[in-house]
């Protein structure tokens, strides 16, 4: 019976070097596909943010306009963080006299998908 040295044995076989290299190619592959989708993530939130405060800011211009409001949609273009939406106010009767119901959908300009809503209320009269 032969026994072996511990000590004899200096390094690693190939085999173990390519599954070491095999197991470290999947950890990279899987970081950069968490980091490919962490970057979409933030830009979509990026942009649903900016259409989000574009709707508010279409929102805060129709409740404190002090000219009658007409009943029907307005489409505008408005600019806002390097983006360019498409604004569509619509403005509707409510059946209550002197209501209105104001509704905001904000999309990109060259896009139809609607990323923002808003809806509010107003005393006025069209």
């Amino acid at each position: 019976m032969t026994t072996r040295n511990p000590l004899s044995q200096r390094g690693m076989t190939l085999i173990e070097v390519l599954v070491a290299l095999a197991i470290l190619g999947l950890v990279a592959g899987g970081v950069l596909v968490m980091t490919g989708q962490s970057a979409r993530f933030a830009a979509a939130s990026e942009e649903k943010l900016l259409a989000r405060i574009a709707a508010d800011n279409a929102m805060v211009e129709a409740l404190i306009t002090t000219r009658p409001l007409r009943i029907g949609a307005e489409i505008e273009e408005q600019a806002l963080g390097g983006h360019d939406w498409l604004v569509t106010r619509s403005v509707a009767s409510t059946g209550v006299e002197g209501v209105l119901r104001i509704d905001i959908q904000v999309g990109r300009k060259d896009g139809e998908q609607v990323l923002a809503r808003a809806t509010t209320l107003k005393r006025g009269r069209s």
